[in-house]
């Protein structure tokens, strides 16, 4: 017995009474299939939304592009008014 829970199977075993099939006593009526619809729509929006803002510094990240403000300076810079 004492060898069955050293071996972490007793991990296994949780997992698969956990999985075991139960009865929910739930109804889902087709506004919950809407909100739920939503939700997973205002999540993919969000995600693509962050990646669009943050393109340039993930590909930095990557070493594919370099950051902005390092390198030479640019052309557009104002002149001195010294």
């Amino acid at each position: 017995m004492y060898r069955f829970l050293r071996t972490g199977s007793w991990l296994v075993l949780c997992a698969f009474v956990l999985t075991l099939p139960r009865p929910a006593l739930a109804y889902l009526d087709p506004s919950s299939g809407s909100i739920i619809l939503q939700a997973v729509a205002a999540g993919f929006l969000a995600l693509v939304v962050t990646l669009r803002l943050y393109w340039h510094k993930l590909l930095a990240l990557l070493g594919r592009r370099q950051p902005s403000g390092e390198g030479e300076p640019s052309d557009s810079a104002p002149p001195d008014a010294g």
